[in-house]
C-alpha cells in the first residue's frame, strides 16, 4: 500500500498543473518590430469527428463504436439522445463513401435538393466549423458540442491523454468509457 501511495504521489507531482508550464498560458516572444505570443494546447482533447468512419478513400463506412462514443459525449454534455443520434448519423452521412443515408442522416439527395444546395464532404472532414452544414444541427447544439470536437486527418480513434484533462473534459472521459461513468 506504501508503495502505490508514493507512486501515486509521485506521478501526481509529474503531471501538468493547469496554470503552468507550456500549457499555463501564452508565451511572449520578442521579435523584431514587436512582440508574438505563442500558445500551446492539447490537441488530443477532443473527439475526432473522423472518427465515426473506419477504412480508406472511396471505402469510408460507419465505424460503431465512435457513433456510440460520440452519443455518449453529447449526454454527458448534456443533450438528448435523439439530438445526438440525429447529429451522429448525419455526420457519418456527411463523410462516409456511400450515397445511402443512415436512419436519421442525409446524403447529398437531401442538401442538393434545398434552395441553397451543397454535397457531402465525402473525404475525412479537415475542420469542425461545418457541422452546422448538417441536417438538424442547430446553433444551440453547436455550441453545446463544438468544444469537444476536432477533425483530425485521419479516421483514428479518440485517444486521451489523462494527464492533461481538465474538469470541464469530463463528457471527453465519459465518452471513452461509454457513457459508464
Amino acid at each position: 500500500k506504501r508503495a502505490i501511495a508514493l507512486e501515486l504521489k509521485a506521478s501526481a507531482a509529474r503531471r501538468p498543473v493547469e496554470g503552468t508550464g507550456l500549457f499555463g498560458g501564452p508565451l511572449t516572444l520578442p521579435i523584431p518590430g514587436g512582440d508574438a505570443e505563442l500558445a500551446f494546447a492539447d490537441a488530443g482533447r477532443c473527439f475526432n469527428v473522423n472518427s465515426l468512419v473506419t477504412g480508406g478513400p472511396g471505402e469510408y463506412r460507419r465505424q460503431d463504436e465512435a457513433v456510440a462514443e460520440l452519443i455518449a459525449l453529447g449526454l454527458a454534455a448534456g443533450i438528448g439522445e435523439g439530438d445526438m443520434r440525429s447529429l451522429a448519423a448525419t455526420a457519418v452521412d456527411w463523410i462516409d463513401s456511400d450515397l445511402s443515408p443512415e436512419a436519421g442522416g442525409a446524403e447529398d439527395s437531401y442538401y442538393s435538393a434545398r434552395l441553397d444546395p451543397y454535397r457531402t464532404r465525402r473525404p475525412p472532414s479537415a475542420t469542425v466549423r461545418r457541422p452546422r452544414a448538417l441536417d438538424g444541427v442547430s446553433a444551440g447544439l453547436y455550441r453545446a458540442i463544438a468544444p469537444y470536437l476536432c477533425a483530425a486527418p485521419d479516421p483514428a480513434p479518440m485517444v486521451l491523454n489523462a494527464n492533461t484533462l481538465r474538469e470541464r473534459d469530463a463528457p471527453l472521459l465519459a465518452a471513452a468509457f461509454g457513457g459508464k461513468i
